[in-house]
């Protein structure tokens, strides 16, 4: 496995290459190999290839490499071993053990983009030192994680490797310009690179050639920054030089790294910021002209500061999280792991390839979860095939795809890696594959619980270290009473019926008739929310695109186990789901169900809080829906926030979700194991995954980014957009947290997109409330006007740095492009909503604040009357409508200016359920009364069977007793019906911040489509005037009227929808009040309600022991307790024994206070 975060260094040897034999990629051309030279840059960025006859160089980068292989795991090309050509040096040794095969692209996806190069070289031991060598540094992670600074250097060496004559050993200006034209004409673009060239001294003559040795990285980055003409860098560098200097002091140097660092989340250096600015100008300096008069140690010039800014040390990320950083021995339900859908696909669901390569790609991302759909073999031998079941997709052999396995399983990461099979074979298929999985696997392979975690209840599932280079089998297992009959593999295939919920979820049924069939169909067509929730997760996707297309069919499910297969079953055990509170009830953490995006979908709709303890205690596999035919995606960031650890993508579709994932899965040195968040984890922690609320200990907090400047070497397109993507919790996800950032100017190397003068808040965009940190990430993406994709990368937030820094731009499988970047500006700070900022400002400014008199009235007399509110209810909500009514567009403005007419009109303010409903007490569920009351009556039988062991006392003793058990049954339902209420009451408050904030994001939207609208509207005008008016002077007064007249528009448009918004929102809290007004007087009766119970019961209880001493007896009879008193007690002495009496009308405070007191 490469080692991360240590920089490839070339051994001399390697830099000095090998003499090989290249076979030609084009299979349709005659075989005509060609004797090139390998080597390999000083750096390790590219291997370097050079044809020994034509000169021509051809420079491969590195990090495109995906696999190099040699020996017995390669194939030879068609024709390659009758070719005498190709065999060369030892002859002793086989062609096969001299091969060196790579495949190399900017896709692992099986496809004419992903090269397959072929080398013949002189001995079987240059081959494996060249394969072993190659695949470390191509999978180095430092240099999958390069700094700006470094993707130049990178870019510096193409040029000097790719460009340069061998003979002369210099570079020729054509095609030097070419080059960063990507090979287009541009005369502008041109002439640039002819002026910078020339303002450095260099050749600059189209015809002229630059020695190699002139044309160093200092040299080149000069031409960098000459080139992108970077305002925004020398105005930054001009601000921190307060003392107009012409460099940056130890001083300047010291703040502008305290300000870089001033962030709540980054603590590295902050004790220590002399030092860092001492060592960073010492390190940057060094390569500054000798000529300027400055001491190294004394200050930082222009130059040295700008690649500081690009450098590792300046990095958008905080570095230590590309590490091995997080814990790794926590139970494997809570990481996040990468997870893979129909692996062996290459292409579409239905008309794609099978592959073994894929299986090899996907693993070296690091992925830790594959799929194996296993098939009879079409032959009579027996042998399990992988293939896409009942599609034209040509089967691969079972046995060659775990070998492949067993080769690839640990070659990037070694912690556990997961097959997930979808088993349709028949009893003798499954005994060799039960048989290739011992064989080949060997001692990777689990073949039973490990002793310090049992697969029984109440013990959580083994860590990642804990099954550090083991394989796990997910197939379905067989139970203990059953395994001993299907055992015989003369035994025909039963398939399992499919049974309603309240069935066990582990019992498999023998199909008996249609008539059972159609019933467990009728089962899957349930409501989610009578407990079925999902179909088997065992049916295969066609099974499962048949049950969405037609719910007629009748699904074919998988085969039933072997007991061979069903005893390599560990940890991962899949069950049909039927419900999350049957889940909880059994806490088998080794048990795991699937789910389609659909289904998993709906149980976050229905049962989020649910599905979040679920995922804490075991695992869960989300899986993409049937009918994505073309192999695209679902956005994972659904499944993620509710703690889903393995949510399967089509890897061989580079869509933004497979993006997204292969950006997650690069931190924690790209192991395949992401940690959940804490919260996500902590059984302790209580709180609705779907609703914008903060977290209880979770810090929120805000983030203001503005997108500076872009650089661009090598493009030929402009690029037009920056987008910028928050993903996160369901609250973080919302439309207003995508932005979209227009390019200002574009020289055809470097884009202006905002506002340069660094001191202004302009086009800042600002993502407010993040309320799971740890969960969020960024999604920076640019592309052209046209939606061509120029380049993207993926931060999460928590691993995010405040200040200056560049962005290298990645493509779309996350290896850097080394040519695109952007320079923004973050600022992270903790949350503070409007509420809470007054009171922090005094905390963090005491002296400074001043006491206000809050005119607080009693809450007695802030409370109006159910009666009264209900009454005026109805006519304020129709007041206010009849004034949103009144709102005639058509009177306002001119009927030509569309946009306002639609605007307000159209506006959804007018659709009052929409914004205004609120839950009530006409929205409580008989079914949660009803759990309530059967919590009141368990507590209620258990307090009095506590008491109820102490009866044998004395007389006294017993009426105290007696007393105290009502006394404490009262308490304890009271504390029941109050927390229910108080639980609906902050439902109720949760639907008002939901309908608030929903008001406030249409009113956003609405009034951003308003200016849209305008902009369309003015261009339109402007368009019509110029054909219509050929003077200018009338053009130019016709255009200011129509800018003004549009402006006024917008202005008087905003205020009505703002008016509106108003309204609603008025009534919003009315309803709110009706809302918690209904809700107290329904509690204050269920109160009172209780306090007459136990009143009766006292006066029940007093009673009788009136009539027991006035008759002189002794015992109550045995159906009412046995219960014995002292004659001498009199209903006074009971009253003193029972410390109130049950009969008063006590206030919710008065029984908090009895109750604390008890």
């Amino acid at each position: 496995m490469a080692s991360s975060h240590i920089s490839n260094e070339i051994p001399v040897d390697l830099q000095s290459g090998i003499d090989a034999v290249k076979w030609p990629e084009d299979s349709k051309k005659p075989s005509n190999p060609s004797n090139v030279h390998l080597s390999i840059d000083r750096k390790g960025f590219y291997l370097i290839c050079r044809d020994q006859n034509t000169n021509e160089i051809e420079c491969f980068d590195i990090a495109l490499i995906h696999d190099v292989r040699t020996g017995s795991q390669n194939l030879l090309p068609r024709g390659a071993e009758q070719c005498r050509k190709v065999n060369i040096g030892t002859l002793g040794d086989p062609l096969l053990s001299k091969w060196l095969t790579i495949n190399y692209g900017d896709t692992f996806v099986p496809s004419p983009y992903l090269r397959t190069i072929h080398f013949s070289c002189k001995s079987r031991k240059i081959a494996e030192e060249w394969t072993k060598q190659l695949f470390y540094y191509g999978h180095n992670q430092r240099l999958r994680n390069l700094s700006s600074l470094e993707c130049l250097e990178k870019f510096h060496s193409k040029i000097i490797n790719s460009l340069i004559d061998f003979d002369t050993q210099t570079i020729s200006v054509r095609k030097l310009v070419h080059f960063l034209c990507d090979n287009s004409r541009d005369n502008n673009k041109e002439q640039r690179i002819r002026q910078t060239l020339e303002y450095l001294k260099l050749p600059y003559g189209i015809d002229a050639t630059i020695d190699k040795n002139q044309f160093t990285f200092d040299i080149f980055f000069r031409f960098y920054m000459r080139l992108m003409d970077r305002p925004e860098t020398d105005d930054l560098f001009k601000l921190m030089d307060k003392d107009h200097q012409g460099y940056l002091s130890l001083e300047d140097m010291k703040e502008f790294i305290k300000k870089q660092n001033d962030a709540p989340n980054d603590r590295s250096g902050r004790n220590n910021y002399e030092q860092q600015a001492e060592d960073f100008i010492k390190k940057y300096m060094r390569h500054e002209d000798s000529s300027k008069e400055i001491d190294n140690l004394q200050g930082m010039y222009y130059e040295s500061f700008l690649k500081y800014l690009l450098s590792f040390d300046n990095l958008i990320i905080d570095p230590t999280k590309l590490n091995l950083f997080m814990d790794m021995d926590k139970p494997l339900a809570h990481y996040f792991i990468s997870s893979s859908h129909n692996t062996y696909l290459a292409g579409s669901q239905w008309t794609g390839r099978a592959s073994i390569d894929m299986y090899r790609y996907v693993l070296l991302t690091g992925c830790r979860c594959i799929e194996l759909d296993v098939v009879d073999g079409e032959s009579k031998n027996d042998e399990p095939e992988i293939k896409h079941i009942y599609t034209p997709v040509k089967p691969v052999r079972f046995i060659d795809v775990i070998v492949a396995i067993r080769e690839y399983a640990f070659k990037v990461t070694p912690y556990p890696l997961i097959l997930s099979i979808e088993n349709h074979c028949g009893p003798k298929a499954q005994a060799k594959m039960a048989q290739y999985f011992v064989d080949i696997f060997g001692a990777q392979l689990l073949t039973e619980p490990l002793k310090s975690h049992p697969c029984d209840g109440h013990y959580p599932l083994p860590s990642p270290n804990d099954l550090k280079y083991k394989i796990l089998i997910k197939n379905k297992k067989l139970h203990q009473h059953s395994s001993s009959k299907i055992n015989n593999q003369n035994t025909p295939i039963i398939h399992k019926v499919i049974t309603p919920s309240n069935s066990d979820p582990s019992t498999d049924t023998s199909t008996a008739s249609s008539s059972s069939t159609r019933s467990s169909n009728d089962s899957l067509r349930l409501n989610p929310r009578n407990g079925i929730l999902l179909e088997d997760e065992n049916l295969s996707d066609e099974e499962r695109i048949m049950n969405e297309l037609d719910p007629t069919n009748e699904p074919i499910p998988e085969s039933k186990a072997t007991k061979a297969m069903s005893d390599l079953v560990h940890y991962t055990v899949p069950v049909r789901f039927a419900t999350f509170v049957r889940a909880q009830e059994l806490n088998r953490s080794y048990e795991m169900s699937s789910f389609s995006e659909d289904k998993g979908q709906n149980a976050i709709r229905d049962y989020a809080n649910d599905f979040l303890i679920y995922n804490r205690r075991q695992l869960s596999r989300i899986y993409p829906r049937g009918t994505r035919f073309d192999s695209s995606n679902y956005n994972p960031y659904i499944f993620w926030p509710i703690g889903c650890q393995m949510v399967a993508l089509n890897y061989q579709t580079l869509d933004i979700p497979m993006q997204l994932n292969l950006g997650l899965f690069s931190f924690n040195d790209a192991c395949g194991y992401i940690e959940k968040p804490s919260v996500l984890c902590d059984p302790r922690q209580l709180f609705d995954p779907r609703i914008r609320k903060n977290i209880e200990n979770v810090v929120s907090c805000e983030i203001h980014i503005k997108v500076l400047s872009g650089q661009f070497f090598c493009q030929s397109r402009e690029p037009t957009y920056v987008d910028i993507h928050m993903y996160g919790m369901y609250g973080d996800t919302s439309k207003r947290h995508e932005r979209r950032i227009l390019v200002k100017q574009w020289n055809g190397f470097q884009a202006i997109y905002g506002n340069t003068n660094l001191n202004s808040n302009a086009l800042t965009t600002k993502f407010s409330n993040i309320i799971l940190p740890e969960m969020a990430s960024l999604r920076f993406a640019v592309s052209a006007d046209d939606g061509t994709f120029i380049g993207q990368c993926f931060i999460p937030v928590a691993y995010l740095r405040p200040g200056y820094h560049h962005i290298p731009l990645r493509n779309k499988i996350n290896i850097l492009t080394c040519t695109s970047s952007l320079f923004i500006f973050i600022e992270k700070k903790i949350y503070v909503n409007d509420k809470d900022q007054e009171f922090v400002n005094r905390l963090v400014n005491p002296l400074q604040s001043q006491s206000h008199n809050l005119n607080i009235e009693d809450n007695d007399q802030d409370i109006i009357s159910l009666n009264r509110v209900a009454q005026s209810h109805n006519s304020i909500i129709n007041k206010l409508e009849e004034n949103i009514r009144q709102t005639n567009p058509s009177m306002l403005f001119d009927k030509t200016n569309w946009y306002q007419i639609h605007a307000i009109a159209g506006s959804a303010f007018h659709d009052r359920n929409r914004f205004c409903r609120i839950r009530s007490v006409n929205d409580i569920k008989p079914e949660e009364v009803l759990e309530r009351n059967r919590m009141i009556e368990s507590k209620l039988q258990q307090i009095s069977i506590e008491y109820q062991k102490d009866l044998d006392q004395s007389k006294q003793a017993l009426i105290h007793l007696y007393t105290k058990k009502f006394q404490k049954q009262q308490c304890s339902e009271y504390e029941l019906i109050t927390k229910y209420y108080n639980d609906f009451e902050t439902k109720i408050q949760n639907d008002f911040e939901l309908q608030l904030s929903k008001i406030r994001d249409n009113l956003k939207n609405e009034k951003s489509l308003v200016e849209d609208s305008a902009k369309s509207q003015m261009k339109q005008e402007a368009n019509q005037i110029k054909q219509t008016e050929t003077n200018k002077n009338r053009i130019s007064l016709l255009t200011d009227r129509s800018l003004q007249m549009n402006a006024q528009i917008v202005r008087s448009t905003i205020d009505t929808l703002e008016k509106m918004s108003e309204q609603v929102k008025e009534i919003l809290q009315i309803n709110l009040r009706i809302s918690l007004h209904q809700l107290e007087e329904r509690k204050r009766m269920e109160i009172e309600k209780c306090l007459e119970k136990y009143s009766s019961q006292f006066n029940d209880l007093e009673n009788r022991l009136q009539r027991l001493i006035h008759n002189d007896e002794y015992n109550i009879p045995q159906n009412n307790s046995s219960l014995l008193y002292d004659t001498r007690m009199t209903s006074a002495s009971l009253s003193n024994v029972y410390p109130y009496s049950p009969s008063e009308n006590l206030t919710t405070s008065q029984l908090q206070r009895r109750q604390t007191t008890d």
